[in-house]
């Protein structure tokens, strides 16, 4: 790399920013530990000092003083040298001096990791076409990568020109037909058996929207099928949340395991325990009665031992823990609450597919980007775009949560179509497929029925055997309004947000006709 290019790869003074404004306020660091690496720092004292920082906040303090950092530094020979090298305490001074706020670090990072991208990509690409881009200063990281990427496309199009002909669609029909029973067009199999039948599996390259109202368990939803997909279907996933807090997220996944019925096969015990009960670590003894600890009596460590000898719900769901800690990275999850911009999202979902083999994506909530206004619906669509057009090019599966309107509440399960999508029915073209979901209200369980299709006729009529809803159940009702690989029907299903279960009712939902109400009162 020549001198004159080496300078303009990178920025010296956006790296003391970074350093000084972490120096200044350690605590901001932890928002971007998994961000930064060491080599994002082309200068070789803030390399070092970016190494000493780390070292200090995770072995020392996470407040710096002359006297505290000396002593650190003298802790070692060789970070000594390096201490002492580059200017010691006075060059931890000099950057603290250009730290900047909170809110403007997140820009300054993005420098950081634009000019880190654009000397890793030099080694194998001319970077000097994007530094002359006529907004060079404005381009983000994300947009450098962008650059790049649509002129390796620009220059594979033109190499293997003629390999991307159309081609002749009524060629090898037969041919074609017979193929389906070798390799028939099926996604992974899915918790609730409509998505599986009726829209062929979860597909690669397909994405699900799930919409339902505020609070309503949206997420909670989201987890039961990722959960599902990923311990019983063996299918590597990823969870993106910008409303459920990380240690909720982690204790609903448990939960969720722990309670279901197709996961209990795997670990080979019944457990019904709601997420009260586990969360304060309420186990039962043999005749069903709640087992306390006297803290005045008994340490925990004391506690665990009676619980283990005492009950057996407490050793079965140990043995179901220590089953799951055995599927490493099957789930990954990130909190993207103070970052769920485009360009944040997109970075993540990449880096977890070429990484991690990610073979689907779960988001909840689907929102634009934090810095701009949630009515803007424009916005929102484009948000869309960019994420099932990436899950595309990735051919990997999405399913993302949507708030629904609050309209939507006063509406029946088969009056909800997409203009019951909050700020923007317009994301209905967009999805592969769309469910809109219903909390069943109290006074409508006799204006449902199940049918089911597997059951032979009544009598000489053409009419199907149907069943009433169970009135001591709980159901959301599912309207599967969009399906690109099939029909569209109504469902079931039964609902237990304690236990984060949410099981399929055999069959499809109906609404009884009033007429036939009428006559049946």
């Amino acid at each position: 790399m020549n001198e004159e290019l080496e300078l303009q790869l990178c920025s010296t003074q956006t790296e003391m920013i970074v350093l000084g404004t972490f120096f200044k306020d350690s605590l901001v660091s932890f928002s971007y530990t998994s961000v930064i690496k060491n080599d994002d720092f082309f200068d070789k004292g803030c390399a070092f000092f970016y190494q000493f920082f780390q070292d200090y906040i995770l072995n020392c303090s996470d407040t710096f003083t002359a006297a505290k950092a000396n002593m650190f530094a003298a802790s070692s020979e060789v970070r000594l040298q390096g201490y002492k090298k580059f200017g010691g305490f006075k060059f931890i001074e000099g950057v603290m001096s250009v730290a900047v706020e909170q809110y403007e670090l997140g820009k300054f990072v993005d420098k950081l990791k634009k000019y880190s991208l654009l000397r890793s990509l030099n080694k194998t690409y001319d970077v000097t076409k994007v530094l002359s881009h006529p907004k060079f200063e404005q381009l983000t990281a994300d947009d450098c990568a962008n650059i790049v990427r649509g002129g390796l496309d620009t220059i594979c199009s033109r190499v293997i020109t003629g390999l991307d002909e159309p081609i002749d669609a009524v060629a090898n029909a037969s041919s074609i037909m017979d193929e389906y029973f070798k390799t028939p067009a099926q996604g992974y199999n899915c918790a609730w058996d409509f998505i599986t039948k009726y829209c062929s599996g979860i597909l690669p390259g397909d994405t699900y929207g799930i919409g339902a109202l505020s609070n309503s368990g949206k997420g909670r939803s989201l987890i039961y099928l990722c959960t599902h997909l990923a311990l019983v279907e063996n299918v590597k996933c990823a969870f993106f949340a910008n409303e459920m807090q990380t240690d909720k997220m982690l204790r609903c996944i448990h939960v969720s395991v722990l309670n279901s019925p197709a996961i209990q096969k795997l670990f080979g015990h019944e457990i019904s325990i709601t997420e009260e009960r586990f969360k304060h670590g309420l186990y039962l003894n043999s005749n069903k009665e709640i087992i306390y600890r006297n803290p005045e009596k008994e340490t925990v460590e004391q506690f665990i031992k009676r619980l283990q000898n005492e009950s057996e719900e407490y050793r079965n769901v140990k043995d179901a823990m220590k089953w799951l800690e055995e599927r490493k990275d099957m789930i990954l999850f990130k909190n993207v609450a103070a970052n769920y911009s485009d360009e944040n999202i997109t970075r993540l979902v990449r880096q977890t597919v070429r990484v991690n083999k990610t073979q689907c994506w779960f988001y909840d909530t689907l929102k634009h980007s934090s810095n701009s206004d949630m009515s803007s619906w424009s916005d929102f669509v484009k948000t869309t775009t960019l994420l099932t057009e990436l899950n595309v090019s990735l051919n990997v599966a999405a399913i993302m949560s949507f708030q629904m309107a609050d309209a939507a509440n006063a509406l029946k399960i088969e009056d909800v179509n997409s203009t019951s999508v909050a700020t923007a029915k317009h994301i209905f073209h967009l999805f592969s497929n769309m469910v809109m979901m219903l909390h069943l209200k109290s006074n409508q369980y006799d204006d449902y029925e199940i049918v089911n299709h597997d059951k032979p006729l009544v009598g000489w009529t053409d009419e199907v055997a149907s069943t009433p809803l169970d009135k001591k159940k709980k159901y959301v009702l599912c309207n599967l309004i969009k399906n690109r690989n099939g029909g569209k029907d109504m469902f079931a299903l039964e609902a237990d947000l304690d236990r984060n279960v949410w099981q399929q009712v055999p069959g499809t939902l109906r609404a009884v006709n009033k007429h036939k109400r009428n006559q049946q009162d």
